[in-house]
C-alpha cells in the first residue's frame, strides 16, 4: 500500500476590506468625515522622533489655525479728535469667514464660541498733539474692552494693542482710532495692520 503524503495548507492570501494601505488611493476619503472635533477624539499618528512608531493623539492637544489678518491698501485720514473705525481693504489670510471686503469692512466677526486673541498695529503718519488712540469696541453700541493710548513720538507714531478674551459666535470687534494732532492725520499702509486667532478649543 502506498504511502500518503500530508500537506499542512497554510493560510490563504485573504483580503480585509477595512484595511488602509500605504499604497491604495481614496481610502481615506471613503471613510465619514467629522468636522467639529471634541477633546477627546483620537487620531493615529506615526511618530518620526519614534521610528515612525505608530502613537495616538487627543483633539485637545493637536494646535488650531483659525484666524484673519487685514491690512490697508492705501493710507487713510483720520479726522482731529474723531473716532474713527479703520475699514479693512485688504487680507491677508481668513480661515473662517471673520472679515468681509464688502460689507462691514471694519469687523472682525466670531464664527464660533471660544477664546480669541486679537492685535492691531497703528502707525500715524505725524506728531502734533498729545494722544494718538486704538480701542476694540464690542458689538452695537461698540462696548470698549480695550483701549491704549500713547504720547506721539518720532516721525511716525507706532501704536500697538493686543486683547485676549472669551466672545460668543456672531460677536464682532471693530477697531477705532482717534489722534488730536489739530487736523486730519495719516494712517499708514501696509504697516497698519490687525489680527484674530482663536486660541485653542476653549
Amino acid at each position: 500500500m502506498p504511502g500518503i503524503t500530508l500537506t499542512r495548507g497554510g493560510g490563504g492570501s485573504g483580503t480585509d476590506a477595512d484595511a488602509i494601505h500605504d499604497n491604495v488611493a481614496g481610502e481615506i476619503a471613503a471613510i465619514a468625515e467629522k468636522t467639529v472635533l471634541v477633546a477627546a477624539d483620537l487620531a493615529i499618528i506615526e511618530d518620526s522622533e519614534a521610528a515612525n512608531a505608530k502613537k495616538r493623539v487627543q483633539a485637545v492637544n493637536l494646535p488650531v489655525v483659525s484666524g484673519c489678518a487685514v491690512n490697508i491698501s492705501a493710507n487713510v485720514s483720520i479726522p482731529n479728535a474723531t473716532e474713527t473705525a479703520v475699514s479693512w481693504n485688504a487680507e491677508e489670510f481668513d480661515t473662517d469667514a471673520y472679515h468681509s471686503l464688502v460689507s462691514n469692512t471694519d469687523r472682525f466677526t466670531i464664527p464660533v464660541d471660544g477664546t480669541y486673541e486679537i492685535q492691531a498695529a497703528i502707525y500715524f503718519n505725524g506728531t502734533a498733539g498729545t494722544y494718538r488712540r486704538i480701542k476694540f469696541a464690542l458689538n452695537v453700541g461698540g462696548t470698549t474692552i480695550h483701549l491704549v493710548s500713547l504720547a506721539p513720538g518720532g516721525g511716525v507714531s507706532c501704536l500697538l494693542a493686543g486683547y485676549k478674551g472669551t466672545f460668543s459666535a456672531g460677536d464682532y470687534v471693530v477697531i477705532k482710532v482717534t489722534q488730536d494732532s489739530g487736523g486730519a492725520e495719516d494712517i499708514l499702509q501696509p504697516v497698519s495692520r490687525a489680527s484674530i486667532f482663536r486660541k485653542g478649543r476653549s
